[in-house]
C-alpha cells in the first residue's frame, strides 16, 4: 500500500479486452495479468520504466483509407482505442505492446476451435521468478515468463541504460493436451536447482502436476516433464491449488463439481 501511494499516476486498463486473471508480483514492483485476447500483460508499479508511445490518427476521409496500405490497416485496426478529450474531434490509437501505461504484452495464447474468448489464468511463483499463464479452453499451450530480468534490474545488477519492461524478459512455450485448464504454480522447497510445479486439469475430469525447469543458460531450453496423471472425484475440476502442510510436506488440492475437496 504504501508503494502504491506514491505512484505519479493510476494504472488504466483502456482495453476492449477482458481481465480474467490477475496477480501482484511478491516484490511489489508489478503486476501481471490475462485477457480475453490470450495476452499476458505486465504493469509497472515503480514508475523505473518511461512509456515509449506510439500514436496514430484514424484517417480524415474515405479516400485516406482506400489509400492506405494493407500492412498500416492491420496496425491501425490492432491497436487498442483512446477516447480523446471533447475539444479534439480525432480519434486516437495507442500500441499497448509499446505503452508501459496500458500494459506490455509480454506473449499471447492464440485460440483454437471454437472459443475465441479464452479465459485466461496467471500465477506468479512465490519468489516471484517465474510467471505461468494457460487457459482453461481453447488452447493447449502453456506460457512460463521469466522475470528474473527484471528483478535484477531493480536490484541493480542491470544496466541502467536499458528502460523497456520487455526488454529484460523472456517467454518459453509448451503445448501438450495435459497442459489444458492451467490453475496454479508452486516452487519446490528445496535447495541448489530451481524446480517449479505447475498444476493443470480445470474444466476437464483429470488433473496433471507438471515439473519446469528454468533452463541453464540463455543457450538451453528449459525442460517440462509431466509427473502425475490421475482422474479426481468428478466430472469437472473448478478449483486447483498447492499447500505446505504445517509439516513441510507439499499438497495439491483440487474441487470438482459437487463433490468434496480432494487433497
Amino acid at each position: 500500500p504504501t508503494l502504491l501511494t506514491k505512484l505519479p499516476s493510476k494504472i488504466k486498463f483502456p482495453l476492449n479486452e477482458e481481465c480474467t486473471s490477475l496477480k501482484i508480483a511478491p516484490s511489489g514492483r508489478h503486476v501481471v495479468a490475462g485477457f480475453t485476447d490470450g495476452t499476458v500483460r505486465l504493469f509497472d508499479l515503480t514508475g523505473a520504466f518511461k512509456p515509449t508511445k506510439v500514436v496514430l490518427e484514424r484517417p480524415s476521409s474515405k479516400e485516406a483509407v482506400a489509400e492506405e496500405s494493407p500492412s498500416s490497416k492491420r496496425l491501425r485496426e490492432a491497436l487498442d482505442y483512446i477516447s480523446p478529450t471533447r475539444s479534439r474531434p480525432r480519434k486516437q490509437y495507442v500500441s499497448s505492446q509499446a505503452h508501459q501505461s496500458y500494459g506490455a504484452v509480454a506473449c499471447q495464447i492464440h485460440a483454437r476451435g471454437v472459443h475465441t474468448s479464452l479465459l485466461m489464468t496467471v500465477d506468479i511463483s512465490q519468489d516471484g521468478l517465474f510467471c505461468f499463464a494457460g487457459v482453461l479452453r481453447g488452447s493447449m499451450e502453456l506460457c512460463a515468463i521469466d522475470l528474473r530480468g527484471v528483478e535484477l534490474y531493480h536490484e541493480g545488477s542491470r544496466k541502467r541504460g536499458k528502460r523497456d519492461l520487455l526488454d529484460l524478459v523472456r517467454v518459453h512455450r509448451w503445448s501438450d493436451a495435459k497442459l489444458k485448464g492451467f490453475g496454479c504454480c508452486t516452487r519446490l522447497r528445496r535447495e541448489g536447482r530451481r524446480e517449479y510445479l505447475l498444476f493443470t486439469g480445470k474444466g476437464i475430469k483429470n488433473i496433471h502436476i507438471w515439473s519446469f525447469i528454468p533452463p541453464a543458460s540463455p543457450k538451453c531450453p528449459p525442460t517440462w516433464s509431466c509427473l502425475y496423471d490421475t482422474q479426481t472425484n468428478g466430472n469437472t475440476i473448478t478449483m486447483l491449488a498447492f499447500r505446505y502442510d504445517s509439516h513441510g510436506y507439499l499438497q495439491a488440492l483440487s474441487k470438482s463439481d459437487d463433490q468434496k475437496l480432494r487433497i
